[in-house]
C-alpha cells in the first residue's frame, strides 16, 4: 500500500558507586573544557553553511484511507528517494524503533510499554501484524533502545534492562531511570541526569562479557549527560549543560583507559542526539529556527554544520535521533527526516508530511539503504477546522 505522493523537492538520580570498571575505561572525573589564557573555553567556530538545496524527491506521508481520523504508523522509504511503504499501523502512539536485517523492533502503545518484533520479510501490514511477536522484557515505559547483534539494551522509566532478540531471559542491570542507551566497546551504557540543584550527571555501564556484574560509574560530575555512543576506542556523549544560551552544552569524549575526558565542541544549544562513524561524531542542536545537524572529527578540530536550523524549533517531548549509515547521515527535524553526505553534500528530505497534515516523526532507524520511521498523524479534520 503506497502512502505517498512525490513532489520535486529534492536522554533518576543515582549516586556513583565509586567502583572501577574491571576492564576498558578508567573511571574519570569531569575535566571540563580546555581553556585559554583568558579563561574562555576554546572552541572552533562552526563553518558558515548555506541553507541546503533540496534536490531529491521527498515521500509525502499520510494515513491510509481507513484511518482518516489520525493514525500511528510505521513506514519505510529508500534513503536515496522513493515511495513510502506502510509496514504497520495501530491505534496507540509510536515510540522507539530499532531495525536489523531480520526484524523491526517497535514500541507502539499509549504508554510505550509494548515491544513488538515485526519481520521485515512479511509482505504487507496485515501479514506483518499476523507474524509479529511480543518481546519478553517485563518492564515499564520504554524510553530508548540500543541493539548490537543479539543484545538489546532497554532504558525505561525505572530500570535499565539487557534483553535479547533470541528470546533469552532478560537481565535487569540497574534500577534507575535512563532516557538514552548505547552498546559499544564491549559495554552496555546509559547516562544519569540528576538535574535539580546539582545540574550534574554520570555515565554508567556494565561490561557485556561479565555476566552478573554490577553497573559501575564510568564518569561522574558531568553537566547533565544526554545521548551517547561508543566504539572500540572511546566513549562519546553530549552534555546538556543547563539548556540555555548562557550555559549551553558540549560534545565530550573519553578514550578507553584514559584518566580524563576531552571536549570536542562547546557552546552547543540543546544538544540531544549523537552518533558516530569511523571518522566523525554527529549531533543535533535546537534553536529559534529549528534543528541543526553538526559534525566534528573524532580527534577534534573544526565543528562543521552539515544542515542548518530547519523543522521544529527548540526542544520537544518526542524522541530525537541521528543515524550514520551507508555513507549518509540522517536526522529527525520533527517535520521531516533529512539525509546528507558526511561532507555536507546532497542534503535532502527523505520523508515529510503532505500539505495540511499535522504530524510528527517520532523515531526512526536505518537498515539496508532504507529508513524505518514511526510517525503520528493527528486528525486531519480537526486540523482543517483549526486553520484560518
Amino acid at each position: 500500500m503506497s502512502l505517498v505522493s512525490l513532489v520535486s523537492l529534492a536522554c533518576s538520580p543515582t549516586p556513583g558507586d565509586g567502583a572501577a570498571p574491571p576492564k576498558g575505561p578508567a573511571s574519570a572525573q569531569a575535566a571540563g573544557p580546555e581553556r585559554g589564557e583568558d579563561g574562555e573555553a576554546r572552541a572552533t567556530p562552526s563553518a558558515a553553511t548555506p541553507a541546503p538545496e533540496v534536490i531529491a524527491p521527498a515521500a509525502l506521508v499520510t494515513c491510509p484511507p481507513e484511518h482518516e481520523h489520525g493514525c500511528s504508523i510505521l513506514v519505510r522509504a529508500p534513503v536515496t528517494g522513493g515511495e513510502a511503504e506502510l509496514l504497520y499501523y495501530e491505534s496507540g502512539r509510536p515510540g522507539p524503533v530499532s531495525v536489523d536485517d531480520r526484524e523491526i523492533l517497535y514500541v507502539g502503545s499509549i504508554t510505550f510499554s509494548a515491544l513488538v518484533g515485526l519481520p521485515i520479510a512479511a509482505s504487507g501490514p496485515d501479514a506483518r501484524r499476523d507474524a509479529m511477536r511480543l518481546v519478553d522484557w517485563g518492564g515499564g515505559r520504554i524510553q530508548a533502545l540500543a541493539r548490537r547483534g543479539d543484545d538489546l539494551l532497554i532504558a525505561e522509566e525505572s530500570a535499565v534492562i539487557l534483553a535479547s532478540t533470541t528470546g533469552a531471559a532478560p537481565r535487569k542491570l540497574a534500577e534507575e531511570s535512563a532516557y538514552f542507551a548505547a552498546i559499544g566497546g564491549g559495554w552496555a551504557l546509559w547516562p544519569i541526569d540528576r538535574g535539580g540543584a546539582s545540574q550534574t550527571g554520570a555515565i554508567r555501564g556494565v561490561r557485556l562479557e561479565d555476566a552478573g556484574a554490577k553497573p559501575v560509574t564510568i564518569i561522574d560530575d558531568e553537566a547533565r549527560p544526554q545521548d551517547l555512543a561508543a566504539d572500540a576506542d572511546a566513549l562519546y556523549w553530549l552534555n546538556w549543560g543547563e539548556g540555555t544560551a548562557a550555559r549551553p552544552g558540549a560534545v565530550r569524549r573519553l578514550a578507553w583507559g584514559a584518566a580524563r575526558p576531552e571536549t570536542l565542541a562547546v557552546k552547543q544549544l540543546y544538544p540531544r542526539c549523537v552518533t558516530i562513524d569511523e571518522a566523525s561524531v554527529y549531533w543535533v542542536v535546537a534553536g529559534e529556527e529549528g534543528r541543526a545537524l553538526r559534525a566534528v572529527a573524532k580527534a577534534g578540530g573544526e565543528v562543521r554544520e552539515l544542515i542548518p536550523e530547519t523543522g521544529t524549533s527548540w526542544t520537544r517531548g518526542n524522541r530525537d535521533r541521528v543515524v550514520a549509515e551507508g555513507g549518509w547521515v540522517l536526522f529527525n527535524s520533527a517535520e521531516a527526516i533529512w539525509r546528507v553526505r558526511a561532507d555536507g553534500t546532497d542534503a535532502a528530505r527523505v520523508l515529510t508530511f503532505a500539505a495540511g497534515i499535522d504530524g510528527d516523526f517520532v523515531d526512526f532507524d536505518v537498515e539496508g539503504g532504507d529508513v524505518y520511521v514511526g510517525a503520528r498523524i493527528y486528525d486531519p479534520h480537526e486540523h482543517r477546522r483549526m486553520r484560518p
